[in-house]
């Protein structure tokens, strides 16, 4: 049992190296979480109070799972096809 077991594991980590091998890509999903939460509050003191509450409160949980959407999964779609399906493309304009 214990065999199999390290056969699964191993499996497992032989295949995420070789699917996130050099998939380092824009990280689209976090720079939008990061403009959503600079669009929340304004820049005087109260607006980086509030900015500073959410980054406690879910901040972490919110980048951390966006990072983990980019680097499993968009990061590796843009390696291997060439295009993120999030990220802008360079003759495009945020509006």
């Amino acid at each position: 049992m214990k065999n199999i077991a390290r056969a699964i594991v191993s499996l497992g980590v032989i295949c995420t190296l070789l699917f996130t091998t050099g998939c380092f890509g824009k990280f689209a999903v976090v720079k939008m979480v990061y403009k959503f939460h600079d669009s929340v509050a304004g820049n005087d003191m109260e607006g980086k109070v509030i900015k500073s509450l959410i980054m406690i409160l879910v901040g972490h949980a919110v980048y951390g799972l966006s990072a983990a959407a980019d680097v499993l999964l968009f990061n590796v779609i843009e390696f291997w096809t060439g295009s993120n399906p999030l990220a802008m493309q360079a003759d495009q304009k945020e509006i």
